[in-house]
């Protein structure tokens, strides 16, 4: 009735927090992981380079991450407080 197969997974990366949600550094580092993946077979001089590379997108994200919730908290604090609901 069912046919049943065994698959492989590539690797899973699991990133956790307490009392909230993720940091923007960590929301960045998942999404240059995820952009950028760098093989372990690389050689040394390209890995290096993949690397470098990886951490200029992390950066780049992580400024991104940054000004769009310094901009939600300008957008949405306003409308709150004319609403009457305060945090």
């Amino acid at each position: 009735m069912f046919d049943l197969s065994v698959g492989t997974v590539g690797s899973v990366n699991i990133m956790t927090s307490e009392n909230g949600g993720l940091s923007n550094d960590q929301i960045a580092e998942m999404l240059a992981n995820k952009l950028i993946y760098i093989s372990d077979d690389a050689p040394e001089p390209i890995r290096l380079q993949a690397e470098a590379y990886r951490d200029r997108v992390r950066n780049l994200a992580q400024y991104y991450i940054e000004l769009a919730r310094k901009k939600n908290v300008l957008v949405f604090a306003p409308r709150s407080v004319k609403l009457g609901k305060r945090n």
